[in-house]
Formats: C-alpha cells, structure tokens, sequence
C-alpha cells in the first residue's frame, strides 16, 4: 500500500478522466493531477485522489501541502465520526438485526454476480468497502465515494485496489473501463439519481453488468418515512416524547433528502442508459425498521430472549433467500437489487415496448403526486412569509440544482411529471444559458446573505462554463447531452457572468473566455446587426428580437476591456432591436414559438437589452423606448401581482395563466428604472409579493421547495 508521498499507479491514471471536462489527468506532483485539458488541479491525499468539481483549482498546489480541501464533510457521512459509525454500523456491529441486515443486502447482490464480469470491478458509493473484501486479489477493484474519511477506512482495511473520491453523478472514469458496476443503498441520497445511472452505464463495457440496490416505494417503510417527513409528525411525536423524554418513534426523520425507488423507474433509467434490465431480487422484509425497532420491541426481545430473537433472524434470512427472487416479493420488500447488462448492440425496440414505455410515462405522470398536491396548493391561497425567507428558499434551490449536477453548472431545472423532450423526470441536466446569469446573481446573493460559499459556487459556475465553451468560443444550446450545436443567445447569457467572475477573482482565464465568446459573435453578426445564424435549434431564426440581450453583452464586454469594436456590435443590435418595437411598445419577431402573441419572457428580455444599454452608455432615446414597454406591461399587472403569460400586438392577453419568470423579469425592470416612482415600485412589490405566495417554502421535495415555478397556475 502506498504511502502518502508516493505517487498513484499508472494503472489507476489510465482509468481516470477530468470530471469537468472529461479530458486525460496528468500527474506532475505525488499530492495533485492536473487536467490536460481545461486546467484544474485536484489534490490527492494519502493515495486517494479527491475528483469532486468543487474542490477543482486553478492555482497550482503546494507540493508538501496534505491538507485536506473545504467542502468534504458536507454530507450526512463525510465527517470523521460519522464516517466511524457507519463503519461499526453497517455490517452489524456483532447485533443480530444489524447481521440479518448486512447479509440480505450481501446475498441481494452478490447472487447476482455472473463470475465472466469480475475481472474489473467498481464499487459506486463502495463507504468501507464492504463488497469489494469479496473479489479475488487478481481484479482490478475500485471503490468510488463521495465521503472521503470512509475511503479511507476501505484503503485502511486493504478492501478495494484503489480508492478515489469523487460525485456518482459525474464519475470521473473513462468510458467502457469495468466489467462490472455495483451501488448498494446509495441512489436514495442523491437528487439526479438518472443521471448517477447514466454514469454508471457510461464506464461499463459492453456486455458488463451494473448492479444496483435501491429502498423500494412499494414497501410500508416507505410510509412510516413519510410520516416521519409530514406536517403530523410533531403531532404523533409529542405523546411518546412525553412517555419516552428522548426516545420516540416518530422523531423527525434522520436525513434531509431520502428519495426511494420503484422497480419499474430504475428499469427505465437502465434502458434509457442503454442497459438491458435483467435479474433481480428484493431485500429485508422491512417491518423490522418500521415496526419492530421503532417501537421498541426489538429492543425488549434481545433483554427478554437474547436466544430466540437471534434464531429468529436466522431463519428470517433463510426465508428471504428463497421468496425474495419471486413475484411478488421482489417488488415488495424492503429494497430490492436489479442487474442490467451493457447492449453488445442495442436491441430492436418492438412496437409494443414503445407503447408500453408511453403508457408507464403517461399513468406516472397521472399518478404524480407531489404535482397534484402543488396544484391543490395553489388553490387555497398560498401564505406569503417574509422577503428573508423567501429569498433564502430559492437561493437554497439554486445551490441543489448546482449540487445535483456534479460538475459546476447548475440544473435547467426540476421536471414534476416525465418531460419527453429531455426524457427525464426531476432534476434535468445542466445548463449553460441559466448557469451563466446565475453568476452575477450568485455574487450579488454572496454580499447580500454574507455568505462566501455563495460567491466560491459562483466562481464554480464560471469555471465549468470554460469546461464547456466550445472550440469556436460559443456557448450551445440546449442541456447538456443535447448536442453541441453554438447559440449566439447563450453565449450573450454567459459572457456577463465571465466578466463578473474576473472582477471577483481577477483571473485571467474568464475574460478570456469572454472575449472569445465576443469574437464568435462578433464573426457572425449580420451587417443589420442580428443574427440570422447560429441561432439555437430549438428557436426560429426569425423571431429572436430578444438577442438584445446579447447586444448589452457585446457592450459589457467592450467597456470592461476597452475594446471599441464590440461596443458598435452591441449598439448595431440594440439599433435592429428598436426597428422592431412598435410605437405601444410591443415587439414583432420576438418570441420561440408564437411571435404573434410572444410571451412576458421574451418580451422583457428584448427590453432588458435595450434599458441596460441605454444606462450604459447614457443613451436617453433608449431609455425612453425601454419605458414605452414597461408601461405598457405595468399596466396589465393586476393589483394582486397577476400578469398575463402572452400578449398581441395590442397588448391583449392572449392567456389566462402568468408566465412567472416574465413577472420576475418586470419586477426587475421597473425598480431598475433610473428613479422609479411609487407607482412603478408598488406594481414590482405586487409582482414580488405574487411571485413570493407561489414559491411552496414547505413541501418535503427538494425538487419543489424552495423553486419558482414557471407558470401560474401549475402546468399553465
């Protein structure tokens, strides 16, 4: 075993990639790897590469430094002692459930094997390293973990080849690298857990095999969770504090996020990821956590009769080997094990199994229940808290959409239902327009709330948008895994947030990331001053008047580098901008799917470039056309805050819901204004107050609490 001065092995540095960019990992000094291709250095301490995208630098690591990095003792088991406890914990600590336990979760999962695929082994969320004690000396194992204390306790124990520390959402291994894949009891701690079977599926060769172990919905543990989590647990909580003082068995539930999963979805995340579902098997019949433990009877049986109640889980164990592979057992107990294969060649999709999969989306979407209780929500008159709480919920939703990415960006955002275009449901890949206005919004929340964490995920973002900037200095369009096609609208989101991060950071790399950014525009700007190509796939070329967005971006970036080229450019657009403003105020052309009714979206981003530039270089025509648009939208605010999704050419609303993030950007607007009036400030704080009763503070979905929806009512 390596010390911690000795460099990693050759054989671990062939199998891993940047997990930021997924480019080659070099290893210059024995406590780092730098990546090749975007540049970040990640530390290794005692023999354990840590690749998680938080702790990535652009600043070269001291060559004797072995401290570890901020940021590694975030989660529930990342802390020393946690880590300690888990280790005595989770195979049994010589208690009879805790044996019963750990051996129906070891035969659920190794009875699966198939001995072809044990050569290469990688255990995703491997903690002490419980499975991989298993394989013969002569596999290559790997243990992965996000905890880095409890890899340590594995490489301590001599279980596992390698250990690296690194996000299941983001693995930073190259493709097709093992033979087999197995993750027992992990999927529920994580937010995008389609996305950590993606990854998983991606470093499986074809013909491997991914093994995954899950707590199932369908088990009554699921519900004494669920009422642990609810509004009633203070209620059946309080009778047996009174009886028990600090023992009950409704104390609030132990963890803030633990997201269950049905045999049916983990199928369809494994075809999704080109695995073929295969065998499986349930595991733990689940009323011993749910009914015997918490209720003490557990307890009083190993006083009472030490004896039996260890035959007792004996014989509960040898029971369960025989049921727990068939129906309907499998899919009911406690948790359950499903192995999927790696396609050779994708099989031929059958026509029924395209209606069947249909079906499965459309009766999962009707039974969608955490949608249908939003939607009851919203009808019974939401309370609006105050401004502080309301602004820390969503500044803590946008640091989950970050978190579940695992690579810096931040999630386009949370699906309720199955979404088919990016054919997911819950948090959905990341994105890099939204990434990139979230910078400056993340550095202004960091000064605002006083906290630095805030302005270090900032830097993160602007860090992962280099990661990704494509090789013509574009920004593309779509999510990530939606192909890499340049958006001349994305690319004018992100430069701002480049700019802000090197007036933070003052490193060199974002402003020239942004210049680049501003040399692609500039390359393919119309001599009219728009943009006829380039354009996202997913808009018409025709109808993006809201690229002066991007023309205020061209601005920027031409006053905070003294360039006057790109200042033109941005005047140019703004000039094509105006041209299609009517004299109410409306804007033709302007909008991604019905330009004769756009919507408040779109028609508030073609009037944020327009007044942004006008403040910029004090240009008082176009402050005046800016106006004659947020009159005209400041006049259909309700005085309750409601504002209509869509509207014609003679602003007539064209739609009974509100477009949300529309209300948002008009808010923003008007208190933008050089010196808004109290009429103007009134119509933002209703607009606000509107926005504030929508956002659910509450639900148990870290999904929902805390987001702006984008429609009211929901599904508008």
């Amino acid at each position: 075993m390596t010390t911690q001065t000795e460099p990693l092995a050759a054989e671990l540095l062939e199998l891993l990639q940047c997990p930021l960019c997924h480019e080659t990992l070099r290893h210059p000094q024995n406590n780092a790897l730098l990546c090749q291709g975007c540049g970040h250095w990640f530390p290794v301490r005692r023999g354990i590469p840590i690749l998680l995208p938080e702790v990535a630098s652009r600043e070269t690591m001291a060559s004797d430094d072995q401290s570890l990095p901020p940021g590694l003792q975030s989660r529930y088991w990342d802390t020393p002692s946690q880590a300690a406890l888990y280790d005595r914990k989770v195979e049994g600590e010589a208690d009879d459930l805790g044996i019963y336990t750990h051996l129906s979760e070891h035969y659920a999962m190794t009875t699966l094997y198939r001995p072809a695929n044990l050569d290469r082994i990688l255990d995703a969320g491997c903690g002490n390293g419980r499975f991989l004690a298993d394989f013969p000396p002569q596999a290559l194992t790997v243990g992965a973990d996000a905890s880095f204390h409890l890899l340590a306790i594995a490489r301590a124990r001599g279980r596992g080849r390698y250990h690296v520390c690194c996000a299941l959402e983001s693995l930073p291994f190259r493709g097709q690298s093992f033979s087999t894949v197995l993750s027992c009891r992990v999927l529920q701690h994580l937010q995008a857990q389609q996305q950590a079977v993606q990854e998983m599926a991606r470093v499986t060769r074809k013909g491997g095999d991914v093994l995954i172990q899950v707590y199932n919905v369908w088990n009554l543990k699921t519900f004494y969770k669920l009422l642990r989590q609810s509004p009633l647990q203070p209620l059946l909580n309080a009778p047996f504090r009174l009886l028990f003082r600090s023992m009950s068995p409704f104390a609030p539930w132990e963890l803030d996020y633990d997201r269950y999963t049905r045999w049916s979805t983990l199928a369809n995340w494994m075809e999704e990821a080109s695995l073929i579902p295969g065998a499986g098997r349930g595991a733990g019949f689940g009323f011993h956590k749910y009914f015997l433990v918490p209720f003490y009877l557990d307890a009083l049986w190993k006083n009472r009769a030490p004896q039996g109640r260890a035959t007792y889980y004996r014989h509960a164990l040898a029971v369960e080997k025989r049921l727990a592979a068939l129906f309907p057992f499998r899919y009911l107990l406690e948790k359950f094990t499903l192995r999927g294969e790696k396609w050779e060649t994708p099989p031929p999709v059958t026509l029924w199994q395209k209606v069947k999969k249909n079906l499965a989306h459309g009766l999962h979407n009707l039974a969608a229940c955490d949608a249908r209780r939003e939607a009851q929500r919203e009808q019974s008159s939401p309370h609006r808290h105050d401004d502080a709480r309301h602004l820390q919920a969503a500044v803590d939703w946008l640091c989950r959409a970050q978190d579940v990415t695992g690579c810096g960006g931040v999630s386009r955002g949370y699906g309720m239902i199955w979404n088919p275009s990016l054919q997911c449901e819950g948090w959905q890949p990341a994105y890099p327009e939204t990434t990139g206005y979230l910078i400056p919004t993340f550095f202004d929340a960091a000064c605002t709330l006083q906290n630095a964490d805030l302005a270090r995920r900032a830097l993160a973002m602007a860090r992962w948008e280099i990661t990704v900037q494509l090789p013509n200095g574009a920004v593309q369009a779509g999510v990530i895994g939606s192909g890499r096609h340049p958006a001349v609208f994305n690319t004018g989101q992100v430069i701002p947030g480049w700019l802000r991060a090197f007036q933070e950071s003052g490193q060199q790399v974002f402003l020239d990331a942004a210049l680049q950014a501003g040399a692609f525009l500039l390359r393919h700007q119309d001599e009219d001053g728009g943009w006829s190509r380039h354009n996202s796939p997913f808009a018409d070329a025709r109808y993006t008047t809201y690229n002066s967005r991007v023309g205020l971006a061209l601005i920027q970036l031409g006053l905070a580098c003294g360039q006057e080229h790109f200042v033109a450019a941005g005047r140019r657009n703004i000039q094509f901008t105006l041209q299609r403003q009517q004299d109410n105020g409306w804007f033709a052309d302007n909008c991604l799917s019905d330009p004769s009714a756009p919507l408040t979206h779109t028609l508030c981003y073609a009037t944020e470039g327009i007044l942004g530039a006008a403040l910029l270089l004090g240009e008082h025509s176009w402050l005046q056309r800016a106006q004659i648009t947020i009159d005209a939208l400041q006049h259909a605010v309700s005085s309750q805050g409601r504002l209509a999704g869509r509207f014609d050419q003679h602003w007539q609303p064209k739609v009974s819901w509100d477009c949300l993030t529309g209300s948002a950007q008009l808010a923003n607007l008007l208190l933008s204004l050089p010196h808004p009036t109290l009429e103007q400030r009134t119509t933002a704080r209703n607009l606000l107050d509107f926005l504030c009763a929508s956002q659910n503070l509450t639900s148990d979905n870290h999904g929902l609490r805390g987001g702006i929806k984008g429609s009211y009512p929901f599904g508008g």
